[in-house]
């Protein structure tokens, strides 16, 4: 069993490791974000763009069909479509899309302060 200034001592340790960690989950971001990939491009999701929509729903079906169905047994386009709307009136402000060469490829989502 450790004593308290043996852990002390390995505080740093971990505050290290845990720092080494967030440096790579950065780095490995800015990988996938294209800022060292040619032709990679994130640009913000633009509020009623149809393309933009539509390959958001698409990609959101592709995903997540197969766990509502196995869950649920069906999927309901009408509840997905309503569950979506929500979705996007609630997370539009935190989309970034991902594009290739120009081509819509990914999005890309999360949750930020915004003042």
């Amino acid at each position: 069993m450790y004593c308290s200034e043996e852990m002390s001592k390995s505080d740093h340790i971990i505050s290290e490791r845990k720092d080494q960690l967030l440096e790579n989950k950065i780095t490995e971001r800015k990988i996938r974000l294209g800022w060292e990939v040619p032709n990679l491009e994130l640009k913000p999701y633009k509020s009623g763009n149809k393309e933009q929509i539509k390959f958001i729903y698409d990609l959101k079906k592709e995903v997540y069909q197969k766990y509502v169905e196995k869950i649920y047994g069906e999927w309901s386009e009408e509840i997905q479509k309503k569950l979506f709307d929500k979705f996007m009136k609630e997370n539009s402000n935190n989309i970034e899309l991902i594009y290739l060469k120009d081509e819509l490829v990914r999005i890309l989502q999360w949750k930020r302060n915004r003042k």
